[in-house]
């Protein structure tokens, strides 16, 4: 009787010991290294990773910048012309030298360095699919300048 009563009390605490463990996040991966199984924030929002690209001399125009550093995130680029038969804006815009180098910045950031300040970023999550409009207070003179 005494060896069932100490063994129902070790069962016991072995079951309430299991039932008020915290959720494991982690995992041990060697002797001192663990690892996170969540998901970072990076990899939930791609536009919080962090870039640090140099363009060569192949990249002349903003939009050909800004499909370069698209390209490895799985989003495409949507420019829809500006009027019936004149191309985005981006198309003509030559690349700065300052922008040649970018980095390390987030995604975010650096798609708004490269487009400027007369516009704002806009992305579909569902289709993966990035555009920039026109900030209300800037005027097409200003973006054609």
């Amino acid at each position: 009787m005494r060896r069932f009563l100490i063994l129902c009390c070790v069962v016991g605490t072995v079951f309430t010991l299991c039932a008020d463990a915290p959720e494991q996040t982690d995992i041990q991966i060697g002797r001192y290294t663990t690892m996170s199984i969540e998901a970072t924030a990076e990899q939930e929002d791609v536009f919080l990773a962090l870039v640090n690209i140099s363009f060569d001399e192949t990249v002349k125009t903003v939009e050909d910048a800004l499909l370069e550093l698209l390209h490895p995130k799985g989003y495409r680029l949507y420019l829809p012309y500006m009027q019936a038969d004149q191309p985005h804006v981006f198309k003509s815009l030559i690349l700065p030298d300052t922008h040649r180098q970018l980095g390390p910045l987030t995604l975010r950031d650096a798609l708004e360095t490269l487009a400027g300040s007369a516009w704002y970023l806009v992305h579909d999550p569902v289709y993966r699919i990035l555009s920039f409009e026109i900030c209300a207070t800037s005027t097409t003179s200003e973006v054609s300048q």
